[in-house]
């Protein structure tokens, strides 16, 4: 998506193959895609959320690595909602990962 009013760019894209694991296809995307935001004037491009919580082993630890070889720095967006289940969602997720990390203590 090109956010030509906030002159960003970004990447809605989550999927991927066995066929792009084995040739690394995501990186050549994403950096032709940076590259191409630059050459059209957008001062920056997301990679979507971050955790900063996430432990070795997670996805969302690979995930955060993966984004990392890009450089680039780490900016909290905050998000608002009115919506009251998006706010008891996210508490609950929150709760969640907690019961996780309690749960690996006992392995």
């Amino acid at each position: 998506m090109l956010d030509r009013e906030n002159n960003y760019t970004i990447l809605d894209l989550t999927a991927s193959s066995a066929e792009g694991f084995k040739f690394q296809a995501m990186p050549l995307l994403y950096w032709e895609i940076i590259l191409f935001s630059k050459e059209n004037g957008f001062n920056s491009f997301d990679l979507g959320g971050y955790d900063r919580e996430a432990g070795e082993g997670e996805k969302t630890y690979n995930v955060n690595k993966f984004k990392e070889r890009f450089g680039g720095q780490i900016v909290e967006q905050p998000i608002y909602s009115t919506n009251r289940k998006y706010v008891f969602l996210r508490g609950l997720l929150k709760r969640m990962r907690f019961m996780r990390k309690w749960y690996r203590k006992w392995d």
